[in-house]
């Protein structure tokens, strides 16, 4: 079960505001190279040292942009950010929070979901995550599950993309009082 999405009073600025992130990571770069900095929507981790040789080159990188409504992409970024920086002040207090950092092949894959998500809600007429509902993340969770056949008839249902769909709205849930967005 998901924590219940309340309306709460909202930060002013985000925790993250200015931060450069490499450092916030964890993540060393070589001595003249900074960056990416939290404000940019676009975070390239190319000159990171060590990084996994089996990252494709799309994945060296956590591109906000196709998030078009700005103050959902700034939640996406505060939240990326939460997960990859679990020790941060902002962080570490919350209850519901990841307790170890998570790896930039997971927060990719995450920052994917949340893009199809916030594609997916916006298609319904939402336009401000307090209008989520209980009913809005079951139906996305079924839309992204059932394959349809031609004739709209339901042709498979996928458990682990299921799973995979849930994680977007209840990873929100659970860092909701992070966000500033």
């Amino acid at each position: 079960m998901m924590p219940p999405l309340n309306p709460r009073p909202r930060r002013l600025v985000s925790p993250f505001a200015g931060a450069e992130l490499c450092p916030l990571f964890g993540f060393a770069l070589p001595l003249d190279v900074t960056g990416p900095f939290f404000d940019e929507d676009r975070w390239p981790f190319d000159e990171v040292i060590g990084l996994p040789a089996y990252l494709r080159p799309n994945q060296r990188a956590l591109d906000f942009t196709r998030i078009v409504n700005r103050e959902w992409r700034l939640t996406a970024k505060e939240y990326i950010a939460a997960l990859m920086a679990p020790r941060h002040d902002a962080v570490r207090d919350l209850a519901h929070a990841e307790r170890t950092v998570q790896t930039l092949t997971t927060c990719h894959g995450k920052l994917s979901e949340l893009i199809r998500w916030f594609k997916w809600l916006t298609e319904q007429g939402i336009t401000d995550l307090e209008q989520v509902t209980n009913y809005y993340c079951a139906s996305y969770v079924d839309f992204r599950a059932e394959k349809l056949g031609d004739d709209g008839e339901v042709v498979a249902d996928s458990p682990s993309t299921r799973a995979v769909a849930m994680g977007a709205p209840i990873g929100l849930a659970q860092y909701q009082e992070l966000f500033s967005g």
